[in-house]
């Protein structure tokens, strides 16, 4: 059993460095799913497609009327789109993306399994004050509301249902059901005013001030433009239609995580990991989420000085699997080993703290990474 000892020893130190990034996220929690649920890829909507098949969402820039909040921002000045608004996404698929597109980063996580692609509306979308909500009692859900009625004119929403799910063979299939698959609203920044010291802010519906949220609306609504149906709800489905970005006025580099993260939702999940992976606040999917969707496979200890070498974990998925104990390879606990050589601009393992957080790091951090996973939970 000296292996183990050995490994032991290694998650004990790199658990420390792990644990060093303070950078912090809110998005809301444990958002209520329904009863029906995908087994083949993602809960909700589909992780992977096949030749000529793709993901392809509507993203949507917004602003409130006479905002005075930060107006001047370099990033997202008032009354324009942020400077990275046409480089968020790709509009069409490709076996080669540009960096620091959420097309490119689901292409790496998925082991190029996975085309997320989509258009940017091109103008920014004004809606009504943050009063004229906050006064009326509404909240982000008439908001999105608001900004989809106003483009309609100008958008072909059918170009955004592609997919469908066949409860038979509990798959995702490349055929419109009748709804709008993905809309991406982002905004520019709420006041996000609470009614009252008791109360969460205006926007979020109870949702405890989250950057972002895996629903498009706090209530049910359906909006039938183009002979499809955008469907917003507060409960995650199959049929919902998008998620919401609040603090959009940042960098692409900050929004990026956080929208992998709420498109997660619809693959893992209304909850959140413990440690390690996108679900848990991170940048890259961990090994049990990529091997949950099919992009990865263990390899599988299965006698004591078993020898494997491994490579890069991002670029090449190679991972090793220690059940504990050796002897039981079905067992539900176990070690995961990753070889973090740091050569994805995604690997930011070690991002956070006073060393450990910029995007230009092509190898701090790089190392021997081990995970010990609990009754097959996330790590």
């Amino acid at each position: 059993m000296n292996l183990i000892k050995i490994l032991i020893s290694v998650l004990l130190i790199n658990f420390a460095i792990h644990a060093s990034n303070t950078e912090e996220v809110k998005c809301a929690g444990n958002i209520p799913q329904s009863s029906i649920q995908a087994q083949t890829g993602g809960l909700f909507k589909p992780s992977s497609n096949g030749v000529n098949e793709y993901m392809k969402a509507l993203v949507v820039f917004v602003q409130f009327s006479a905002t005075d909040v930060d107006i001047n921002n370099p990033i997202w000045p008032k009354d324009q789109l942020p400077t990275w608004a046409f480089n968020l996404i790709s509009s069409s698929a490709s076996s080669n993306y540009p960096e620091f597109t959420i097309s490119d980063y689901w292409k790496d996580m998925s082991m190029e399994s996975f085309d997320f692609i989509g258009d940017v509306y091109q103008n920014l979308v004004t809606i009504n004050t943050e009063d004229y909500y906050k006064n009326n009692g509404y909240h982000f859900g008439e908001c999105n509301k608001d900004a989809l009625t106003q483009i309609n004119p100008y958008v072909n929403f059918s170009e955004y249902d592609k997919w469908s799910f066949n409860s038979s063979t509990k798959s995702f299939e490349f055929i419109p059901d009748g709804y709008v698959d993905m809309i991406i609203m982002i905004y520019r920044t709420p006041n996000n005013e609470k009614y009252n010291e008791n109360s969460s802010g205006w926007f979020d519906a109870g949702y405890d001030d989250f950057n972002a949220i895996a629903l498009l609306s706090d209530y049910e609504f359906t909006l039938n433009f183009d002979g499809v149906s955008i469907f917003g709800d507060d409960y995650m489905s199959i049929t919902g239609s998008g998620l919401t970005i609040k603090k959009g006025i940042q960098s692409l580099e900050y929004t990026l995580p956080i929208l992998a993260h709420e498109y997660g939702h619809y693959l893992y999940g209304g909850g959140h990991g413990n440690t390690g992976g996108i679900m848990s606040g991170n940048y890259t999917l961990s090994a049990v989420e990529r091997e949950r969707l099919g992009y990865i496979a263990y390899t599988n200890c299965i006698q004591n000085n078993f020898t494997v070498s491994l490579k890069d974990f991002i670029i090449d998925g190679d991972v090793l699997r220690i059940p504990i104990p050796i002897t039981n390879t079905n067992s539900t606990t176990f070690f995961l080993v990753e070889n973090h050589r740091k050569l994805s601009k995604y690997d930011q393992i070690i991002r956070g703290g006073s060393i450990g957080g910029g995007y230009n790091y092509t190898d701090f951090g790089s190392g021997i990474y081990v995970w010990l996973v609990k009754n097959d939970l996330t790590p």
